[in-house]
């Protein structure tokens, strides 16, 4: 992750309390590696933490979330609201969309 990313990601777990929780986001979109025009699909999404993350770093990300919990999307859309991130329903155990 180049520098200027790791700064957005600072910023952006900067509110952050819980210590375990920024230590683990940080973790996941590091490892991610993410560059432009990357697809990533988030599978049991809930209220689409890392999506947030994911969407405000300034990188063309093609994101989609999906979790079978309908208040889990519901709070994601509220979380996401500006419109990049795809939310879908669906049940992994079962069959996704």
């Amino acid at each position: 992750m180049n520098s200027i990313l790791q700064k957005r990601l600072n910023d952006l777990l900067e509110r952050v309390g819980d210590m375990a929780l920024k230590r683990r986001a940080r973790k996941i979109i590091e490892g991610l590696n993410s560059k432009e025009g990357d697809k990533i699909l988030d599978l049991g999404c809930g209220d689409g933490f890392y999506l947030f993350l994911l969407s405000n770093l300034g990188l063309n990300l093609r994101l989609t979330g999906s979790d079978f919990d309908q208040a889990g999307l519901n709070a994601a859309k509220r979380n996401l609201k500006n419109g990049k991130v795809k939310l879908i329903k669906g049940d992994l155990m079962k069959r996704l969309p």
